[in-house]
């Protein structure tokens, strides 16, 4: 049997693939790397979901069901401005008030990113006590131009939010962002 990942190793890779809702299929592939010798079957479904398959050992008729969603919030970007900024539209339940200064990853070259408000000496009486909706912001990915943001960053691309796999003094590991 080949070698399997460790938990920690294995939480590190899942936390890091780019997993944004309907494009789960990094993610999908590490479990189905880490499972497949140790199911009796193993299938994708026509939405994308991975199901296995195990045999019990013992002689109880008794099932066992283990689910999981293998999707995460995240981005879409839905066009570029002149200025070389990126658009986009949430996928998934993301609180406005998180959006602002978050660093992104966009695609699988993992384009970065930061989202961009608008500085506070050009917000307008009363824009400064309301939070900001994500219609109002914008990806910063270096671009000057809307023609190199759109090759870095093409209309329909998914962003990831940048985080950094942990692990405590304690043993407890997970993604920060």
């Amino acid at each position: 049997m080949p070698s399997q990942p460790d938990a920690p190793e294995l939480l590190r890779r899942l936390c890091e693939a780019h997993g944004i809702s309907g494009r789960e299929e990094a993610v999908r592939a590490i479990l189905l790397e880490a499972i497949r010798d140790r199911v009796d079957a193993c299938r994708i479904d026509s939405m994308g979901n991975l199901i296995a398959f195990k045999k019990g050992t013992g002689a109880s008729r008794l099932r066992v069901l283990a689910a999981a969603h293998m999707d995460e919030v995240g981005l879409v970007i839905t066009g570029a401005e002149d200025s070389g900024t990126l658009r986009f539209a949430k996928v998934g339940g993301i609180d406005d008030r998180v959006l602002p200064a978050r660093m992104v990853l966009i695609g699988a070259r993992r384009v970065p990113g930061v989202i961009g408000i608008k500085p506070v000496h050009l917000l307008e009486r009363g824009e400064r006590d309301r939070v900001p909706e994500a219609r109002q912001l914008s990806i910063d990915v270096g671009a000057s131009s809307r023609a190199e943001a759109e090759r870095l960053a093409p209309r329909g691309e998914t962003a990831m939010f940048a985080s950094e796999f942990l692990t405590s003094a304690g043993g407890t590991a997970g993604a920060s962002w």
